[in-house]
């Protein structure tokens, strides 16, 4: 699902940051027909959730993709808690 045909990036890029963005881009390519996942197996999960009466909002596609959720669901957790009375506390005085 990385094929040319299948694929569109910016036509503006900034020249600040061509040299990440020409790596990102060999990676990309590079990793072409490499994915982990089965495209049928994903285009028949996408066809159950687009069926449904209230698709989710989001879907994460692949288990790399939802242990990558995980830890962000983890970390943000870990520094909410860490920081909630700070946080919670810059309302005005009442």
């Amino acid at each position: 699902m990385l094929t040319e045909e299948s694929t569109n990036f910016a036509n503006n890029p900034i020249t600040d940051y061509d040299g990440r963005r020409e790596a990102q881009m060999e990676f990309w390519k590079g990793y072409n027909g490499q994915q982990a996942g089965d495209p049928a197996k994903l285009a028949q999960a996408l066809l159950s959730i687009a069926s449904q009466s209230t698709p989710p909002r989001r879907f994460l596609a692949g288990a790399d993709a939802v242990g990558t959720a995980d830890q962000v669901a983890r970390d943000l957790q870990q520094q909410t808690d860490a920081y909630r009375d700070p946080s919670s506390s810059l309302g005005y005085d009442q």
